[in-house]
């Protein structure tokens, strides 16, 4: 009985750490609460694995002083903007943590009316960087492990 407890602690210490992050439905749209950027948070962003970058309020970007390092042009259902980017030194979300993830900033009022207070848009920036699943009918954001850097992604599965 004890050697079955101790695997369990033993084994429980060798796994890797996967979140699992409680959705909150905003219409037709999922809100993640729990976002860090650089170590400070949390913050609440909109997921969209449709978005190539993580983007965040020109507000947020003030409060975090991101310094900018480029321009992009964005372009999205809302139009057509030209944001401030750089690269932040992690944005994190429970145990995944994105390290040298890229950042945008611009005008995400358009956003916004999903939830005013929402901070920023979760994207491919960070969500590529893992194997993650999203079940709809729970909420729920389970980011299983670090992505492989090379070789082909799997197709959905519905």
């Amino acid at each position: 009985m004890l050697w079955r407890f101790l695997a369990v602690i033993l084994f429980s210490f060798t796994l890797p750490a996967q979140p699992v992050v409680r959705l909150r439905a905003a219409g037709p749209y999922f809100l993640v609460d729990g976002i860090h950027v650089n170590g400070q948070g949390p913050f609440r962003f909109l997921l969209d694995t449709g978005a190539q970058s993580t983007a965040v309020t020109p507000q947020l970007a003030r409060k975090l002083s991101l310094r900018p390092t480029y321009r992009v042009e964005v372009v999205s259902v809302n139009g057509v903007v030209n944001a401030i980017g750089t690269k932040v030194s992690d944005v994190t979300l429970g145990s995944a943590k994105a390290l040298g993830a890229e950042v945008l900033w611009y005008d995400l009022s358009a956003v916004q009316r999903v939830d005013p207070t929402m901070d920023g848009v979760l994207g491919q920036s960070f969500l590529g960087r893992f194997r993650y699943s999203i079940d709809v009918r729970k909420r729920l954001l389970k980011i299983e492990e670090e992505a492989p850097r090379t070789g082909m992604r799997i197709p959905f599965e519905p």
